[in-house]
C-alpha cells in the first residue's frame, strides 16, 4: 500500500503435515514481480512490489485422508530493511473444519426369492463402516411395510462398534457407532400378512451425522 515500492519482502507459508502434495504458482501485477513463478512444499520466496502492486500466490495441497479436527495455514509478508506502519495486516490465518470421512454401506436380505402370507419372514442388515474414520451416531432407518406385521430386531456389533439398542420392535430407527472395518448386524423378524399379494419390498439406509462425509 506504500507509499514506497519494495524489492525482495519476503513471503512465508508452513503448510502443517497435514497437507501432502503441495504446489504453487506466483503471478505479479505490471511492475511488481514473483521470485520464482512455480514451487513445490513451502513457500518461501520474495516479491518486489510497485506501490499498489500485488503478487498471488495459488497453492494446491491434497488433504490427509486422516485428518481431523481443524486445518489452519498461516500466511505471511515481512519488509527485508524498510519500516511497515501497519504490521497488524502482515500475516493472515485461514481455518477450517475437517469433515471426518466415513465410507459406509449397507446390505439387506431375506436370503429368499419368494415368500408365503402367514409366514414368518427374516430379514439381516449388515451396516459397515470401511473408514478411514470411526463414526459416532451414524443413523440406521428400515421402516417396514404395512404387509409385514409383528416385526421385532435385534442388533449385535462387532468388537469396539456398537449398537443404540440390542433390541427393539416395529421399524427399525436406531443409531450406531462403527470403528473403522467396524459392523452392526440386525436380524429382525415379522409376519407377512395372509392378504398379501404381488411383490414384498423392504428397504434400509444408513447415514452420517453432520460432520462427516461420506466418500
Amino acid at each position: 500500500a506504500g507509499p514506497n515500492p519494495v524489492t525482495s519482502a519476503v513471503l512465508t507459508d508452513t503448510f502443517p503435515a497435514a497437507l501432502t502434495s503441495v504446489s504453487w504458482t506466483c503471478s505479479a501485477s505490471a511492475g511488481s514481480s514473483c521470485g520464482a513463478a512455480s514451487g513445490s512444499s513451502q513457500i518461501n520466496q520474495t516479491v518486489s512490489l510497485a506501490v499498489g502492486g500485488t503478487a498471488t500466490f495459488a497453492a494446491t495441497a491434497t488433504l490427509s485422508p486422516s485428518a481431523t479436527g481443524t486445518l489452519s495455514n498461516t500466511a505471511s509478508v515481512s519488509l527485508p530493511s524498510n519500516s511497515d506502519p501497519n504490521l497488524a495486516n502482515n500475516s493472515a490465518t485461514d481455518t477450517d473444519t475437517v469433515l471426518a470421512l466415513a465410507d459406509l454401506a449397507i446390505s439387506k436380505t431375506d436370503s429368499v426369492s419368494a415368500v408365503t402370507p402367514g409366514k414368518v419372514v427374516t430379514y439381516t442388515i449388515h451396516v459397515s463402516n470401511a473408514g478411514p474414520n470411526a463414526v459416532v451416531g451414524a443413523s440406521v432407518v428400515d421402516t417396514f411395510p404395512a404387509a409385514l406385521t409383528s416385526v421385532s430386531w435385534t442388533c449385535s456389533a462387532s468388537a469396539g462398534s456398537s449398537c443404540g439398542a440390542a433390541s427393539g420392535s416395529g421399524s427399525i430407527a436406531q443409531s450406531v457407532n462403527l470403528l473403522a472395518g467396524g459392523t452392526a448386524t440386525f436380524v429382525a423378524t415379522a409376519t407377512l400378512s395372509v392378504a398379501a399379494t404381488g411383490t414384498l419390498a423392504n428397504s434400509a439406509t444408513v447415514a452420517l451425522p453432520a460432520g462427516y462425509v461420506d466418500p
